[in-house]
């Protein structure tokens, strides 16, 4: 059964170990750093550690990132679980982001269910509805509030 928790100081080698599979040279010094500064979680089942995500409480923002499973885990909710939690942690916050890689843009797109509402910079609220449903593309998307067209066209990940 996969559970969620705050890593442990003695789990920072173990995070390490993730980032450092997918190369994205996050140093032992800016672990040190993650674990005094963010919302640090891991996920495990057992003694197992299977994954790691880190977020941060800035009041109205909160933000999520380095979100990672063992290679060996994946596809298994592990992702989703840290997702939940980390979420959770950040319920009071009126926005979150997301920090990710583009190629994982999927993953995440599965967790969030049309209509989303999104706050512009200039305060006002704009309203996103696409179609989830056809699998990895993301189609018939419509704008609902003032906005203009920014973009007009289709988007491919490479």
């Amino acid at each position: 059964m996969i559970n969620v928790r705050d890593l442990k100081e003695s789990e920072l080698v173990f995070a390490k170990s993730l980032t450092d599979q997918e190369d994205w040279s996050n140093s032992t010094e800016d672990w040190n750093r993650l674990f005094r500064i963010s919302i640090p979680l891991v996920a495990y089942d057992g003694d197992n550690l299977l994954g790691i995500a880190t977020s941060f409480d800035y009041g109205n923002l909160g933000m999520i990132g380095n979100v990672v499973v063992s290679s060996n885990h994946r596809g298994k909710g592990v992702g989703q679980a840290l997702l939940k939690e980390a979420m959770k942690r950040l319920e009071s916050c009126k926005s979150v982001r997301v920090h990710s890689n583009m190629d994982v843009i999927s993953f995440y797109k599965n967790l969030v269910q049309p209509p989303v509402e999104i706050e512009t910079r200039g305060g006002d609220t704009l309203k996103v509805d696409f179609d989830p449903s056809k699998g990895e593309e993301v189609t018939d998307v419509y704008l609902e509030g003032l906005t203009r067209i920014s973009f007009e066209g289709t988007l491919k990940e490479y």
